[in-house]
């Protein structure tokens, strides 16, 4: 028992004796006394390495220094170059004196040093490589159209730089201008798109006017610059100053035509008029004569400016201008033909039966067109008066519908489950003077005749049974006849031949 305590003793002392061996020992630089190389870019990051093998140990004292002239300079983050750059960052071991340096520019290449007290120090030399212009000092060309957009390039050899400071600027008369989002020309239409790439410097114009035509340079301080000359085309009219004949029908729907040569530009502002008595006034879908009738079709062409108009009247025909601000209009004329009737102002007469179905015809010359409005009438005798027939109430109820097999001219009607009431005159009477009369005759169900097929099959049962009892007759008074000559048997006994 002794033995083992003494045993357990001796352990304990060994572990004291290792702790004791640890603490004394402290901090043992890894690369002390040497030189670490690290490359990193302009406007980037980077992690200056410095640890204590044991990253459990932390030295008392231990300060971060960069070279600078002659002289080792202790670096701070509360003042001078580094200021809100640097801190330490340690991943929660005490033994690790790494730095981290932020937002690096070219001034942060150097010889740097991590010195920790009575222990040692580990040197780092960084190198912080620039931004160094694509086609710096040259001209880039671009052209584009108006109401589209354009990314104007401008890029470091290598992507992963970022220069300090940088402008975008356009000449404007004898001055280059520096170009801004928040005013002036370029208001909420330019942003910079570098696609996660600290060196791209690329700006994105949109909403293209020809008076972004010009030159643009992408200013790089203290490297350089480079120019983009942007060309911007804006909107030829096809038939500029010309008149387009378009003929159409009532009811239906008709395309204005108006169109950029190049249908990839976009007029900044253009309107379609419309010439009323003296004066061409500007046609709205939210209210007048057009409301809800009209829309802009350009089939995702932006230098398609057509309009189409639906459920045409003849109150549409006329002249029409689409006017382009700045560049021309084109001229259209409408001609709207209306329904005219067939065999107008004539008086048909069509006779039905009782519980039958008529159709009451009635159409325009050109089935194509239909009438605005037209309405069915029948004559009442008793008032001397035109009534609206309506299949939602009284006489017609769920019995009438407008047959037109789908040709927008014809109105015929068609009245179902015939009644002797509704015999009688009707009217279809588009709007306008024109009407056509009609004159029904309702006459009850016709008798039924005898269907020839069974009226045949009777008459032949009953030719056999004559011919039988011809046949019996005779045989019993010795007649020569034959089985096989009933019918001449039938003939002799009809003729009295012997």
């Amino acid at each position: 028992m002794s033995v083992f305590k003494s045993s357990v003793r001796m352990q304990v002392l060994i572990c004291l004796l290792l702790t004791v061996l640890h603490v004394t020992e402290g901090c043992t630089l890894e690369n002390s006394g040497r030189a670490v190389y690290e490359t990193a870019y302009t406007g980037g990051s980077v992690l200056l390495p410095c640890y204590c093998t044991d990253q459990q140990t932390k030295p008392e004292i231990f300060t971060w220094k960069k070279y600078n002239t002659s002289t080792w300079e202790e670096i701070s983050s509360d003042s001078g170059q580094y200021r809100n750059r640097v801190q330490l960052v340690n991943g929660h071991s005490p033994g690790n004196l790494s730095l981290l340096i932020s937002h690096l520019t070219e001034e942060d290449e150097g010889g740097y040093k991590c010195d920790v007290k009575d222990i040692g120090h580990t040197y780092i030399h960084l190198t912080v490589e620039g931004c160094t212009l694509e086609n710096s000092g040259r001209t880039v060309y671009e052209t584009v159209h108006t109401g589209g957009s354009v990314l104007l390039p401008c890029y470091c050899t290598n992507l992963q730089t970022k220069p300090e400071i940088f402008t975008w600027k356009k000449y404007n008369t004898s001055t280059w201008e520096e170009i801004s989002s928040e005013s002036g020309q370029y208001r909420n239409r330019v942003q910079l798109v570098n696609g996660h790439s600290p060196g791209n410097l690329s700006l994105l114009i949109s909403h293209l006017t020809e008076e972004d035509e010009g030159d643009y340079k992408c200013d790089v301080k203290d490297i350089g610059h480079t120019y983009i000359h942007l060309t911007v085309e804006g909107c030829t009219l096809e038939n500029s100053g010309r008149t387009v004949y378009e003929t159409v029908h009532t009811g239906g729907s008709v395309l204005l035509p108006c169109y950029c040569t190049n249908l990839q530009t976009k007029p900044e502002i253009f309107t379609w008029k419309k010439y009323n008595t003296s004066t061409w006034e500007e046609i709205s879908s939210e209210s007048g004569q057009y409301r809800n009738r009209v829309q802009l079709v350009n089939g995702h062409s932006p230098g398609n400016l057509s309009l189409l108009i639906s459920h045409l009247t003849e109150e549409d025909e006329g002249d029409y201008k689409c006017d382009v601000k700045d560049i021309g209009h084109t001229y259209i004329h409408l001609t709207v033909e209306g329904c005219t009737l067939e065999n107008s102002e004539t008086y048909q007469r069509i006779t039905a039966h009782t519980g039958g179905s008529v159709l009451l015809p009635c159409s325009c010359i050109n089935l194509q067109t239909k009438p605005e409005i037209f309405t069915w009438k029948k004559y009442n005798t008793d008032r001397n008066t035109w009534e609206e027939i309506f299949s939602e109430s009284g006489q017609y109820r769920n019995r009438v519908q407008l047959v037109n097999g789908h040709s927008p001219g014809n109105l015929s009607l068609l009245i179902s489950h015939l009644t002797e009431e509704d015999g009688g005159g009707y009217r279809c009477e588009p709007t306008g003077n024109e009407y056509k009369n009609i004159k029904l005759f309702v006459e009850g169900k016709p008798p039924r005749s005898l269907p020839f097929v069974p009226f045949a099959l009777v008459t032949v049962i009953f030719l056999h049974i004559i011919v039988a009892v011809v046949y019996h007759t005779k045989r019993n008074k010795g007649t020569n006849c034959t089985t096989n000559s009933l019918y001449s048997c039938y003939c002799s006994f009809m003729c009295k031949c012997s």
